[in-house]
């Protein structure tokens, strides 16, 4: 049974109040996984959540474009990079001795340079998902807008046993954002329209009742051993 929230964020009066004009409070990257439909774990209704999907939540050209669309134009003030429990993408990534298809290849490419043969899933896992997210800061709109502190980049994990969704360690994104704040020229020049034009909004990103606490064994407050930051 749904909550009286749930049904009105996905009934009819929530789709015409968003029709002709979207203003997502957060944008994700989530891995493709079927397991793992970012609406449902944060109960969010129409026009919530502006959602990027890919295998292995990789921050390829495209899902790093989608990102930039929601940021600067549509307002979106959040971006939660999320990956989870027993990647397949990842798995692949550590495991495949040959090719898998020129499609195949390319993005599992994105996962490669940031893991380790010789460490468990859970562990690259992790790593991955942190090089994602500082991955995105690559980005000259994004990492402008962070510097503007008009953007926060997170980074998350999702268990699929208990339900939890782990927010790693700010340290984890926020070294790499540091680095960005001081590079970045005082003088750029990216439309922030968009952020002025966007309707305020009070909402949290909260997950949907977990059953239990799921915790980094690996994370450490600046710096991984993998040297991803």
């Amino acid at each position: 049974m749904k909550d009286a929230r749930q049904v009105y964020e996905l009934g009819t009066e929530r789709r015409e109040a968003v029709a002709v004009k979207q203003y997502p409070y957060c944008s994700i990257l989530s891995c493709a996984d079927s397991r793992v439909p970012p609406e449902h774990l944060f109960h969010a209704g129409i026009g919530d959540l502006f959602t990027v999907r890919v295998a292995g939540n990789v921050a390829e050209p495209s899902a790093v474009g989608s990102l930039e669309y929601a940021a600067e134009h549509l307002g979106s003030q959040l971006i939660v990079v999320m990956g989870h429990e027993r990647c397949g993408a990842v798995s692949a990534a550590a495991t495949a001795t040959s090719s898998l298809g020129p499609n195949l290849d390319t993005l599992l490419s994105y996962i490669k340079p940031h893991i380790r043969a010789t460490d468990s899933l859970d562990t690259s896992i992790y790593a991955n998902i942190r090089a994602q997210a500082h991955a995105l800061l690559s980005s000259d709109i994004l990492a402008h807008l962070v510097h503007e502190g008009k953007l926060q980049i997170v980074a998350a994990r999702y268990d699929l046993d208990s339900g939890q969704v782990e927010f790693l360690p700010e340290a984890a994104v926020a070294d790499a954002t540091h680095a960005i704040h001081s590079t970045v020229p005082t003088d750029a020049t990216h439309s922030n329209t968009a952020h002025k034009k966007a309707e305020p909004t009070t909402k949290k990103l909260t997950p949907a009742k977990p059953k239990k606490a799921a915790t980094d064994p690996h994370a450490k407050p600046a710096h991984d051993d993998h040297g991803h930051h």
